[in-house]
C-alpha cells in the first residue's frame, strides 16, 4: 500500500504458525510459533473520490 501513495501505521502481516525463529518475522520465546490477523491504519486526507481510487487500486495488488 505504501507502494501506491498511502502511509499505512500500525500495519502487520497476516501470519499463521512461522516459527519465532524467522528472520523476519520471529519474535517471543524459542520454539513458539506466530500467529496474527492482517491490520493496518491509514493516514487519508480530505480528498473522498482521490483516497476511494487509490484505496480500490492499492487493495487489488495485494
Amino acid at each position: 500500500m505504501n507502494d501506491h501513495g498511502l502511509l499505512t501505521i500500525n500495519s502487520q502481516p497476516g501470519l499463521n504458525a512461522v516459527p519465532s525463529e524467522d528472520p523476519i518475522h520471529g519474535w517471543g520465546v524459542p520454539k513458539g510459533f506466530i500467529f496474527q490477523r492482517v491490520t493496518f491504519g491509514l493516514l487519508l486526507n480530505s480528498n473522498i473520490a482521490v483516497i476511494r481510487r487509490v484505496l480500490l487500486l492499492a487493495w487489488a495488488c495485494l
